[in-house]
């Protein structure tokens, strides 16, 4: 029981990455459960992962690919539905972008070791939090405030700056 109970915050986890996968394709009045649904699993997984001692590598791993995917679908649809412009899709994801640079870096030069490193941060949880806060203005059709914009592009570059410092300190 104690392995399979251990994956229960990776299942969980992956939810996410469906409703990733789904989002795009979804009706207008679906967006918001899912975004819920979401929102649910980000906070569930690392709770139960913590709460029970299941944490795990694949977990590690996966959480913060899961995020970034649902942010870049989500993103991404409202993008192509131009309910977001691009500088606002660059500003809101700056920090992913930046990561995933960095990740794909260590991933080619095998430097596995690293991203041992790349452990979450405050600026890191408040840049995803506030990401969802993007993410819900704009199911809800309401106006992006350039406020909330220059908000998560200024904590995201913080978390980046982290993740990039601890990264490469010897």
């Amino acid at each position: 029981m104690g392995r399979i109970s251990g994956q229960i915050p990776n299942f969980i986890t992956s939810v996410r990455i469906a409703l990733a996968f789904v989002f795009p394709f979804v009706s207008e009045n679906a967006r918001l459960p899912i975004l819920i649904s979401a929102l649910s699993t980000e906070f569930l997984d690392g709770f139960i992962a913590r709460r029970f001692g299941w944490t795990s590598r694949l977990g590690q791993i996966l959480d913060p690919v899961a995020d970034k995917l649902f942010f870049l679908s989500v993103a991404l649809t409202f993008f192509f539905e131009n309910k977001i412009t691009a500088w606002e899709l660059a500003a809101t994801g700056a920090r992913d972008i930046i990561v995933a640079i960095g990740a794909v870096a260590l991933f080619l030069r095998r430097n596995w070791a690293e991203f041992e490193k790349m452990a979450p941060t405050f600026f890191g949880k408040l840049t995803t939090t506030l990401q969802y806060i993007v993410l819900f203005v704009l199911a809800w059709k309401l106006q992006l405030s350039p406020v909330l914009v220059s908000l998560v592009l200024m904590s995201g570059l913080i978390a980046a700056a982290q993740y990039i410092e601890r990264a490469t300190r010897s």
